[in-house]
C-alpha cells in the first residue's frame, strides 16, 4: 500500500520547490502525490499539466474569476 503526501501551494514559489521533492521521490514508487492550493495561481494551467505529466495530482479550490472551482 503507498503512502499519499500532500502538500499545500500558497505561493507560486512553493510549486516549483514540491515538484521537484516530487520528482526525486517519484521513483520509490511509494508515495501518491497531491498538490492543493486554495488559490488558483498565475500559472495554474501550466502546474496542471506538468503535475498530470508525471502523475502527481494537482487540485484547486479558486478559480482564476475568484469563484469556488468545486473540484474538491
Amino acid at each position: 500500500m503507498s503512502n499519499t503526501v500532500l502538500a499545500i501551494v500558497y505561493e507560486a514559489y512553493q510549486f516549483n520547490v514540491f515538484f521537484q521533492l516530487f520528482q526525486k521521490l517519484a521513483g520509490e514508487r511509494k508515495y501518491n502525490f497531491i498538490m492543493y492550493s486554495p488559490y488558483y495561481l498565475p500559472n495554474t494551467e501550466q502546474y496542471i499539466q506538468l503535475c498530470t505529466r508525471d502523475g502527481f495530482h494537482y487540485i484547486y479550490s479558486t478559480t482564476k474569476y475568484g469563484g469556488d472551482a468545486g473540484v474538491l
